[in-house]
């Protein structure tokens, strides 16, 4: 995790199903299981993996999604980069079912932002 830095990461603990392969192995104590997941989870918030798009003109693809930044209390269009990154920009109806190029502004943990040129 720390050399490929995942965009997504699923942090669950093990359950072994019963009458499985892995039913029948020993299980790591709960204090163990516990202390890894507090760690990667821990890990996986300590970095972020967008910050190269921004100062970039990327292609977006718009879909009919219309997202809300809560924090601003504005209206977004949300499309998806080809690496299908989410990414928001000032709300335009338009843009619904259409390519348009966008400059990226910023980055956050889970999503790019900016603006259509």
């Amino acid at each position: 995790v720390k050399d490929y830095k995942f965009p997504v990461l699923n942090i669950s603990k093990f359950y072994a199903r019963p009458g499985t392969p892995a039913a029948k192995m020993k299980r790591v104590p709960t204090e163990i299981a516990k202390r890894r997941s507090k760690e990667l989870t821990e890990l996986f918030e300590s970095y972020t993996c967008y910050e190269k798009y921004i100062g970039q003109t990327v292609p977006v693809w718009f879909s009919t999604e219309i997202g809300k930044n809560k924090a601003e209390m504005i209206e977004q269009s949300v499309g998806h980069t080809r690496e299908y990154i989410k990414t928001v920009v000032p709300r335009d109806d338009s843009l619904i079912g259409k390519k348009a190029l966008v400059k990226i502004e910023s980055a956050s943990k889970f999503h790019l932002s900016g603006y259509v040129i």
